[in-house]
């Protein structure tokens, strides 16, 4: 009998998205989720299982192992399958159906349609929120509702026409962001800047709309953020709420770069605005429309000194709530973990553990004590030309590691595709 079974699928709101929304025609980021669910192995205890939708690597699993975080790993032995979620792939797995059902607790990253059913076939759906609900409490429109409900500053202009599109992004002061209700970290999300862009934007969800598809976006100013942070909660089935914690957010663009905790002066100061009491407010209504799990609300201090305390929820785990999981696990330590996403350009013939062997010939793998080091997280598919990786840096309070891991991986073969700074 295992404790808990860690999975899941990472392009989460690809699922909830309803299929006859039109899309906005935006530029999705670089970088496959298909091997993010390694991620899940930081909330791993001994006794757990964790199921992947591919093999780790031998030194993957090693180098989490010298850090003290330590599981029992199964992964779905057909990968050829792709588009699907991995809950999909394990439920056609006679063996792996049979090690969740030897587990207490089904925790995955995200409740999809998929995971219901998984869930279902292995008696533990009543662990789980209903899955029509939590794909309504991830929807952008839900979250802007309750910004306008309790008449918080950052609400957003809720659209439905290429008509509406045009009169609300005119209104905007200055450049307009446009989101799609189901986007995430910069995919579904448009800057516009000029009316040609607006002009192509209309015309292709004219197009669309002629087609039967239904128009749902918001757009709100583009704000000039001086700090974007989010709150992590677990939200209980009795209705209780925990907040666990603030993690200052990395962007590049409007992509997510990386996470670190707040600092105990930035988390008071958002005390005092009362921040901590409208993400109370917001999970409380996540818990009467009857999600409980956990969740995480994306927010902002801007240039000119503004709070805006709901940019969106996401009602699942999140990357803050990873980062956090491990300052957590590691607290002891004295040290403070900072998450970063990277996505590295590989020279031929590398691989993960050619990135592993780097940071230990200059002696930068973490080991789970008190010395500053690199825990890497992810990357068994890493391969040439390029591949996305996270990694933990597990740092004294006022230092950077970043130099040493860039300078030790490109003496490998390994340099990032775009800056990723320190948070």
């Amino acid at each position: 009998m295992y404790d808990t079974a860690h999975l899941g699928t990472f392009d989460a709101e690809r699922w909830w998205r309803p299929i006859d929304l039109a899309d906005l025609p935006a530029v999705a980021c670089g970088g496959s989720v298909a091997t993010m669910d390694e991620l899940l192995a930081a909330y791993c205890g001994p006794d757990d299982l964790l199921l992947t939708r591919a093999p780790m690597t031998a030194g993957l699993r090693a180098g989490l192992a010298a850090a003290g975080i330590r599981f029992t790993h199964r992964f779905v032995e057909d990968v050829s399958t792709t588009g699907g979620t991995a809950e999909a792939l394990v439920r056609q797995n006679p063996r792996l159906l049979a090690n969740l059902r030897a587990c207490r607790t089904l925790a995955p990253y995200a409740v999809l349609p998929d995971t219901a059913v998984l869930a279902a076939d292995v008696n533990r759906m009543d662990q789980l929120p209903p899955v029509v609900t939590v794909g309504e409490v991830n929807s952008k429109v839900w979250s802007n509702d309750v910004v306008c409900d309790l008449g918080l500053a950052g609400a957003a202009t809720v659209v439905r026409s290429a008509a509406e599109l045009v009169a609300a992004v005119t209104a905007c002061e200055g450049p307009a962001v446009v989101k799609d209700p189901f986007g995430v970290s910069g995919r579904g999300l448009l800057e516009i800047d000029n009316p040609r862009r607006l002009d192509r934007i209309s015309a292709a969800l004219d197009r669309q709309y002629a087609q039967g598809r239904r128009i749902e976006l918001l757009v709100q100013d583009r704000y000039v953020c001086r700090t974007n942070f989010s709150a992590q909660l677990t939200i209980g089935r009795d209705g209780s709420v925990e907040v666990l914690g603030v993690q200052v957010m990395e962007n590049d663009g409007f992509r997510y770069a990386g996470s670190a905790p707040g600092t105990a002066l930035f988390v008071q100061d958002l005390t005092e605005r009362g921040y901590f009491d409208t993400v109370t407010d917001v999970a409380k209504r996540l818990a009467a429309a009857g999600y409980h799990g956990p969740a995480c609300i994306d927010s902002a201090l801007l240039a000119d000194d503004t709070v805006v305390p709901v940019f969106e929820v996401n009602a699942r785990r999140s990357m803050g709530l990873l980062c956090l999981t491990l300052q957590r696990r590691f607290h002891d330590s004295g040290l403070t973990c900072r998450l970063v996403d990277r996505t590295l350009r590989v020279a031929p013939g590398l691989g993960l553990d050619d990135l592993l062997d780097a940071l230990h010939a200059q002696r930068l793998l973490y080991q789970g004590n008190a010395a500053p080091g690199v825990l890497v997280l992810s990357g068994s598919g890493l391969a040439p030309p390029s591949a996305r990786v996270y990694l933990a840096l597990f740092e004294r309070p006022g230092t950077d590691l970043t130099p040493q891991v860039t300078t030790a991986l490109a003496a490998r073969g390994f340099t990032t595709a775009g800056v990723v700074r320190a948070v």
